[in-house]
């Protein structure tokens, strides 16, 4: 019994030893500075599994050996509760394997960039600063906004996203994927209009497709927030008379380019052509700001039914109520165009 005894201390005593080594090497190798020759980046997506994470980093001999490392970090998440935080991380030589380990279950070293979307751009120039401001792939991007199924989990009857993408000012993770950034701009853009203009809409009788589509005809035609409800105001008197809307902005849409249009441009058969066909175009033709939006909701009560530009770069307009008044401001404006 004494021998007995004697060996179960015995093996007690190395496993106790074995132990303490083992958490010895593991504490040395988790505050151990990473060996690279430049700095590792890391993107972690949403959902991506703690194990092909960890086989990423391993091949940039990061929280290795992995037959000790991978369980060691599967245990500290289960134990902890936490989890990875999803982003693009940077380390350097100064971080140690502990830091990586922190820097994934608290958000650190994660870089974050703001990005600002201009209002009334396209869904082709949010994915242009997309992959500009935020390093992702712009073919991707636009793919991915161009496909059906996206618009029809979101409900969106229009042929593309023009109009359901809010131009504001965001925070993005470096390398964040085109889609967790569309939708973030998706359900921004659902977010204002269920609580600030859905109701009005409804009670009017109207579409959000319509409004979005009268806004963004507005945002285009003007930069002054003032003039806004005035210009929508032109349009609805416009639609009402049974008048075609006749507004640049729609034809430029439709040739795919800002330029200035000629007679023959005018008459390119193309639904978005609003010289040749009456009412709304098919959707919006740009991403409209707030201010838009409540104009075409509440355009201005007048009976003007023509515009032209002042011309002398204010981004003003001269608004009249026939053909033979507008005349006179086109030759305002061009008299003012060429004193510039």
């Amino acid at each position: 019994m004494r021998k007995l005894y004697k060996h179960l201390l015995i093996v007690g005593l190395i496993l106790v030893i074995c132990c303490g080594v083992a958490g010895g090497l593991v504490y040395y190798r988790l505050n151990q500075n990473i060996i690279m020759n430049a700095p590792i980046l890391l993107t972690v997506n949403k959902n991506q599994s703690v194990e092909s994470v960890l086989d990423t980093l391993a091949q940039q001999d990061v929280l290795t050996p992995e037959f000790i490392m991978k369980p060691l970090f599967k245990a500290y998440l289960k134990i902890s509760g936490k989890k990875m935080f999803a982003g693009s991380y940077k380390f350097e030589p100064i971080h140690t394997h502990l830091d990586v380990i922190n820097a994934l279950v608290n958000g650190m070293q994660n870089n974050m960039v703001k990005v600002t979307y201009p209002e009334g751009i396209t869904v082709r120039d949010f994915a242009r600063i997309s992959a500009e401001k935020i390093g992702l792939d712009e073919l991707e991007f636009l793919h991915f906004a161009n496909s059906d199924s996206l618009r029809r989990a979101r409900g969106i009857k229009s042929n593309n996203l023009d109009g359901y993408l809010f131009p504001a000012t965001y925070i993005f993770f470096w390398k964040q994927t085109p889609e967790d950034v569309l939708n973030t701009l998706l359900d921004e853009q659902e977010k204002i209009w269920k609580t600030q203009f859905a109701e009005k809409a409804k009670i009017q009788g109207k579409s959000k497709q319509e409004v979005l589509t009268l806004a963004s005809i507005v945002e285009a035609e003007t930069p002054c927030i003032e003039e806004r409800p005035r210009v929508a105001g032109v349009y609805q008197n416009r639609i009402r008379i049974g008048m075609r809307l006749e507004a640049d902005p729609t034809v430029q849409y439709a040739l795919g380019q800002k330029k200035r249009l000629t007679y023959d441009d005018l008459k390119t058969d193309n639904p978005y052509n609003t010289y040749r066909y009456a009412g709304l175009p098919p959707g919006p033709i740009n991403n409209p700001s707030k201010s838009s939006i409540s104009a075409a909701l509440t355009p201005e009560k007048h009976n003007y039914i023509f515009f032209v530009a002042v011309g002398d770069g204010s981004g003003r307009h001269n608004f009249a109520v026939n053909f033979s008044a507008h005349k006179q401001y086109v030759s305002k404006y061009r008299q003012n165009v060429k004193k510039k």
